[in-house]
């Protein structure tokens, strides 16, 4: 059992079928949008959350779409130039179900009792208390935590993208990892330079 729960979470796209992949992917993106709409942020680009006026669904899901259907055009031409057969349902997966991993650094970082905290130490700095010394130190226990929680899940998201970008295209060189992660971030700083959203 615990070698199974293991090997899921290491590698989902080998021991889930493409239809609970699928499932899985859309129940997360569904899960993020309803948390963007009701906690007021909005993702630009690919790893950067700010603050955000309330949006209707709608556009909430029109933002959150945009990263998806860029990622995986980008990904999709890459995997092109690999393999002519590489599918473009295949790197859609990739990406909704790596997505859902955001689900990890959205929960703890964006609740409302989290982004109180984040606020109180923005208005303490303005104010000129560079130490915090003014501010609880639970404070800044609880925020220290929620910043490497959601370093970690930054470091899986990159690693299931690799992961399924390889199975994906059938990779076999080593090398096309590090250009897979030279493309995510690339498409990152491209999403948070244009800012294509609503």
């Amino acid at each position: 059992m615990g070698n199974n729960f293991f090997a899921l979470w290491a590698n989902p796209f080998e021991n889930l079928t493409d239809k609970k992949l699928i499932v899985v992917g859309l129940f997360s993106f569904c899960i993020l949008v309803l948390l963007e709409y009701l906690w007021d942020f909005k993702s630009i680009g690919l790893f950067h959350l700010s603050p955000s006026e309330h949006k209707s669904v709608m556009l909430v899901l029109f933002n959150k779409s945009v990263n998806l259907v860029v990622l995986t055009l980008v990904f999709y031409g890459f995997g092109k130039m690999l393999n002519r057969k590489t599918r473009l349902l295949d790197i859609f997966i990739v990406v909704l179900v790596a997505q859902m991993v955001f689900l990890l650094v959205v929960i703890p970082l964006c609740n409302p009792y989290v982004s109180s905290i984040s606020k109180s130490i923005e208005d303490s700095l303005a104010k000129g208390d560079i130490t915090l010394e003014l501010l609880p130190k639970t404070n800044l226990i609880i925020i220290t935590v929620v910043a490497l929680i959601s370093l970690a899940a930054l470091v899986y998201y990159v690693y299931l993208i690799i992961k399924g970008m390889r199975i994906a295209v059938n990779s076999k060189r080593k090398y096309h990892g590090l250009v897979i992660v030279l493309l995510l971030f690339t498409v990152d700083i491209f999403l948070s330079t244009i800012k294509p959203y609503l």
